[in-house]
C-alpha cells in the first residue's frame, strides 16, 4: 500500500536529508569508508584503491533516493571527506598519484550528477505512468458503468414492451365498454378512475422506454392544481 504508516509519512518521503534511509545508505557508509581510509597505512596501495572507489556506492544510492540534488550533495560530502586525506596529510595519506586523485574527485561529481539526473527522469516517468494508470482505471469504471446501464436499459425496455402489449388490449376493451356505462350511473366515477389508471400505466411504460432509448425532452405548461387534485 502507498498509505503512510501511523505516526508520519513514509521514510523515503520525509522532508530534508535526515531520513533513516539516507543515514543507513549514504551518510554512515561515507563516514565508515572515510574512517577506514584515514586509518589505513600508506603502504597498502590496493586497500586505498578499493576504498577510494567504494565512495561511488553511497553517491549512487543518494542519487537514487534524492535525484540530482542527492547525487551532487553526496559527491560534495565525499569530496570534503576525501580531499584532506588525498592532498593534505603526510601520514596515512592516499598514496595514489595526485592526478589520479584529482580525477577521482571530478568523477565523484560526474557520477552523482548523471545518476541523479537518471533517477529524476525515472521518477518523472513513473509519475506519468501512475497518472496514465489512474486515467485508465477511471475510463474502465466508466465503461463498466455504461455496460451496466446498457444492460439495465435492455431489461427495462423488455419489461415495458411486456406491459404495453396487454395494456393495448385493456384500452381497447375500455373503449368498447365506455359507452355502455351511463353518465349518471354510480359506477361511472369508478370507471373513469379505471380509464385514468390505464392512461397512467401507459405513461409509465413510455417513460421506461424513454429510459432505455433516451428521447429529447418536451417541456410544456403544467397546472399544479390539477396534479394536487389527482393526488
Amino acid at each position: 500500500s502507498d498509505a503512510a504508516p501511523t505516526g508520519g509519512p513514509p521514510p523515503d518521503t520525509l522532508p530534508g536529508w535526515a531520513s533513516w534511509r539516507l543515514f543507513l545508505l549514504v551518510w554512515i557508509p561515507i563516514a565508515l569508508i572515510g574512517a577506514l581510509h584515514y586509518g589505513t597505512g600508506s603502504h597498502h596501495h590496493w586497500i586505498h584503491d578499493i576504498l577510494r572507489r567504494m565512495y561511488y556506492l553511497p553517491i549512487v544510492l543518494a542519487a537514487f533516493q534524492r535525484g540530482l540534488a542527492g547525487g551532487l550533495i553526496s559527491a560534495l560530502v565525499v569530496s570534503i571527506t576525501y580531499a584532506p586525506h588525498a592532498f593534505l596529510l603526510h601520514q596515512h595519506h592516499d598514496p595514489a598519484p595526485p592526478v589520479e586523485k584529482a580525477l577521482e574527485l571530478v568523477l565523484y561529481h560526474a557520477v552523482g550528477a548523471v545518476a541523479g539526473w537518471l533517477a529524476d527522469q525515472e521518477r518523472r516517468r513513473r509519475s506519468e505512468l501512475r497518472t496514465a494508470l489512474e486515467e485508465q482505471r477511471r475510463l474502465q469504471r466508466q465503461l463498466v458503468r455504461a455496460g451496466r446501464l446498457s444492460a439495465l436499459g435492455e431489461v427495462v425496455a423488455g419489461i415495458a414492451h411486456e406491459i404495453k402489449n396487454p395494456l393495448h388490449a385493456l384500452r381497447g376493451t375500455a373503449e368498447v365498454v365506455d359507452p355502455l356505462i351511463p353518465a349518471e350511473a354510480e359506477e361511472r366515477r369508478l370507471w373513469e378512475r379505471h380509464v385514468e389508471e390505464l392512461e397512467r400505466l401507459s405513461r409509465v411504460a413510455d417513460r421506461f422506454l424513454g429510459f432505455a432509448r433516451p428521447q429529447p425532452l418536451a417541456s410544456g405548461p403544467l397546472d399544479l392544481r390539477d396534479v394536487v387534485s389527482r393526488l
